[in-house]
């Protein structure tokens, strides 16, 4: 009985790491998409108030 226990929370550790290395893997492209979106209209309103 202790061993099935030490299986049963030694799996949910490994998958909960798991989903939330997929999870972070997954955000990373909007997040990055984010930062260009900012990034472009912080250089279209330096462009902006240059003329």
């Amino acid at each position: 009985m202790r061993r099935f226990g030490i299986l049963f929370l030694a799996l949910g550790a490994v998958g909960g790491f798991g989903s939330e290395l997929f999870r972070m893997g997954r955000h990373s492209e909007s997040r990055r998409a984010a930062f260009e979106h900012h990034v472009a209209e912080v250089c279209v309103d330096a462009a902006r108030g240059a003329r």
